[in-house]
């Protein structure tokens, strides 16, 4: 084989090492974090056997919780794409896939926040024996392995 055609070759896998690597790159960034759906929700609700008073107080928070989920998430999701961008875009690991891998960590950090926050804006507004299962139900949810 003449050198030529070992060049040849050997640049063709390198190129095609280099797109597979960018295309698994960017289906990672692109996977999407799993949101409490309106079912697992419900399902929380129906748990914890809300009275009336409880219902309405939960409404308002569930409202600002929402909106305030649904704008950290557009977020999250804007910073992913940007990420995708400079992974195909970047020769090498460089400063700014840093910058844009801190700014996802900060991102999926505020939703891990608002969460929390959720939660315990939820347990002030209940009565002590949904207060008690909630806290019961939680602390069983974050026990269990991904």
């Amino acid at each position: 084989m003449s050198s030529y055609l070992k060049v040849g070759l050997f640049a063709a896998l390198l190129i095609a090492i280099c797109c597979t690597v960018t295309l698994l790159m960017i289906r990672v960034a692109n996977r999407v974090e799993p949101a409490i759906d309106s079912h697992a929700h419900q399902w929380l609700h129906d748990k914890l056997d809300l009275t009336e008073s409880e219902e309405e107080a939960l409404e308002s928070i569930e409202l600002k919780y929402g909106l305030r989920r649904k704008e950290l998430e557009l977020q999250f999701q804007e910073r992913k794409a940007t990420l995708a961008s400079f992974l195909f875009q970047d020769e090498e690991y460089s400063e700014r896939v840093t910058e844009a891998v801190k700014e996802i960590h900060l991102s999926h950090g505020a939703l891990q926040q608002l969460s929390i926050q959720h939660y315990y804006d939820m347990l002030e507004v209940l009565s002590p024996e949904n207060r008690a299962k909630l806290k019961s139900l939680a602390a069983e949810a974050l026990s269990q392995p991904e």
